[in-house]
């Protein structure tokens, strides 16, 4: 049921995390990107996780990454003192075009080639991995809020199909319920479905 309701849509993440498979072969300083995962999911945040090969044609619009009919308003890159050449200048690249790339901890340091070309600082921002869901909901990256109880383990996906915005929402939490006022950024009807018991009613 779940499956029938949300194929053939079109995803709808607030940001990209890239997948930094360089930043741990490279040697230096890194954090593995399993951190900034976790806290971007714990904070209502969706991601896709993304390559450097896929990046490489991707293009910027208006400040938003786009790939694959999908886009994003930022990409998150994990802690990582040095970087191939090639992966820094692709990064500068989508910088430059005016996307943020927000690395956590700090910015890199050199290349793995052992040079530094330009000022890392003037194309990417270092945020702390603790403060990266608030720095992104501060800048309003994020499209789903909530208040209450139980959203630590509230996960959602987003879909867009056929002129409709389809959410589902799901409790990972094995002990705990999910006690919230959710906002969502689309306004009009809006009807509740419970796969589990096949049922429908209006909000």
């Amino acid at each position: 049921r779940c499956s029938h309701a949300l194929s053939g849509g079109r995803h709808k993440a607030d940001v990209a995390v890239f997948y930094n498979a360089e930043g741990h072969w490279t040697d230096g300083k890194n954090q593995t990107f399993r951190y900034i995962c976790r806290e971007l999911t714990q904070n209502l945040l969706d991601f896709d996780i993304i390559p450097n090969d896929i990046l490489l044609d991707a293009p910027v619009e208006n400040g938003r990454l786009r790939i694959n009919g999908e886009d994003y308003g930022a990409l998150i890159v994990s802690e990582s003192e040095i970087l191939p050449e090639h992966v820094l200048a692709n990064l500068r690249r989508l910088a430059t075009a005016g996307l943020p790339v927000i690395f956590t901890e700090s910015l890199p340091v050199r290349s793995a080639e052992g040079r530094n070309e330009f000022d890392f600082a003037t194309c990417f921002e270092a945020v702390p991995t603790a403060a990266l869901a608030e720095t992104l909901k501060n800048r309003g990256l994020n499209h789903i809020s909530g208040t209450g109880t139980g959203l630590k383990y509230l996960r959602f996906y987003h879909v867009s199909r056929d002129g409709q915005e389809l959410y589902a929402f799901l409790n990972e939490d094995i002990h705990g319920e999910v006690d919230a006022v959710l906002q969502l950024p689309d306004s009009g009807d809006c009807l509740v479905y419970d796969p589990w018991g096949n049922c429908c009613c209006r909000a």
